[in-house]
């Protein structure tokens, strides 16, 4: 439905050199309340499509929506887009606190509401014992509880998360995955989510949209029980499809890895053969 869509891609392109098309005609609605990740490999174009919805990059062509308003001169701090990055981007010089107060204060509100946000924040990635200390005081999965609690505290509609998790270790990754995961269902917001991995992709998304060389390969389609506002059935011959799909991906992504690293075990012999007749 046309008022369920929150966020709308419409023919949209990015070029950097004028030439070469980085996101080539990308069509795109992500709903309200949804979580979608944009899968795909180094230089496939899903984290432009991300910079592009954030405002850190322009659309070279076609038009964003947010909520049926256009983006395109939108500057960032005004689209009212809360922000995760995958290395983290919180003040040194700021504590836990004010790292959480700062996107309030930009917004002009009271000292008042300030404190009782960040507190509400802070309960809910469970720092609350944190507050006054310094990302330089805290692990790799603390900060990122803290960026995701700044993301998250002046109650953004939606989210952008530009792999958060890439930096963290297996099992904290996971950890985190399922923290996501949960804030997303008890706060219904609509988080778009960037990532290589398929299997992060998988556990955590409604929908996964497959990106290759500027483009969407494949799409998958929502779950049923995700929440109470997804009533579309998800099709078991669509769920295996989109895995088969992602399965020939990783296949030919390592074959073509396997076919580099023939064809410089081909060149280095070459070279050896060479300086061995010399």
């Amino acid at each position: 439905m046309a008022n369920d869509v929150l966020v709308s891609f419409r023919g949209v392109q990015k070029s950097y050199d004028g030439e070469t098309l980085i996101v080539k005609d990308l069509n795109l609605d992500i709903r309200k309340g949804e979580f979608l990740t944009l899968l795909g490999p180094s230089g496939s174009g899903k984290t432009t499509s991300l910079m592009m919805l954030a405002g850190f990059e322009t659309p070279t062509a076609g038009e964003i929506l947010l909520d049926g308003r256009s983006l395109n001169k939108l500057p960032p701090h005004k689209r009212d887009i809360g922000m995760v990055f995958q290395n983290y981007a919180l003040f040194p010089h700021m504590t836990v606190a004010e790292n959480l107060a700062f996107p309030l204060s930009v917004r002009g509100m009271s000292r008042t509401d300030i404190s009782e946000r960040v507190k509400r924040a802070l309960s809910m990635v469970q720092l609350d014992s944190f507050r006054n200390r310094y990302p330089g005081q805290l692990s790799g999965g603390q900060q990122q509880r803290v960026a995701l609690a700044r993301a998250l505290v002046f109650e953004p509609q939606l989210v952008l998360m530009d792999e958060p998790l890439g930096a963290l270790d297996k099992q904290l990754r996971e950890h985190m995955q399922m923290e996501i995961k949960h804030l997303h269902q008890s706060l219904g917001v609509t988080v778009v989510y960037v990532t290589h991995d398929q299997g992060e992709a998988l556990t955590m998304s409604d929908r996964v949209a497959v990106f290759h060389q500027g483009e969407i390969q494949q799409r998958s389609r929502r779950r049923a029980n995700s929440t109470k506002r997804r009533t579309t059935p998800s099709s078991p011959s669509s769920s295996a499809r989109t895995i088969v799909w992602l399965a020939s991906w990783s296949a030919a992504m390592a074959s073509s890895a396997w076919c580099a690293w023939r064809a410089v075990k081909k060149v280095r012999a070459t070279a050896v053969n060479v300086v061995c007749r010399r």
